[in-house]
């Protein structure tokens, strides 16, 4: 009796917690990405602790361009998951997208650290520090556009010229 009780229970409940995430997707493929936001928060005041939905919100922001936003999403994130690399690259993506590179740079630093095989965390680190006006970050910037052309090659790197 018990255990048909939790299946109904599950088959009543998820359609209901998945159709608020379902509507926000597609609002988001429709590019609505105001309704999409509106989706997602009503999911989560529903689920506060559902970390897939709050990271939709993230990305969500930063493709409404509402950096600052997505960067205070992506730190409640990382409050509860500070080693996931994707919070901090998704992070490190809201800070640049503010222009605050110089923050951006530690974020990247340590992500490129965790997984030295991801070019796309080398690349937007390489563009921080081309950016900064930091001589010695731009000089950085030249000696890891170096290294990554050895350790990508198969992969374009023409940015970072000496």
């Amino acid at each position: 009796m018990r255990y048909s009780v939790l299946l109904l229970l599950s088959i009543v409940y998820t359609p209901a917690l998945a159709g608020d995430l379902e509507r926000a997707r597609t609002h988001i493929n429709s590019m609505d990405y105001a309704n999409a936001i509106t989706e997602i928060r009503t999911h989560l005041s529903q689920h506060p602790q559902d970390m897939e939905a709050l990271h939709l919100l993230a990305k969500t922001y930063a493709w409404d361009n509402q950096y600052e936003q997505a960067e205070q999403t992506y730190d409640r994130l990382l409050l509860k998951e500070p080693d996931n690399t994707q919070f901090q690259f998704g992070k490190a993506q809201a800070l640049i997208w503010q222009n605050k590179q110089a923050q951006a740079i530690p974020v990247l630093e340590g992500i490129r650290q965790h997984v030295p095989e991801q070019s796309d965390v080398w690349r937007l680190l390489i563009l921080s520090l081309q950016q900064s006006a930091n001589q010695q970050d731009k000089k950085r910037a030249v000696a890891l556009a170096k290294e990554a052309r050895q350790r990508f090659p198969n992969e374009f790197w023409g940015i970072a010229s000496e």
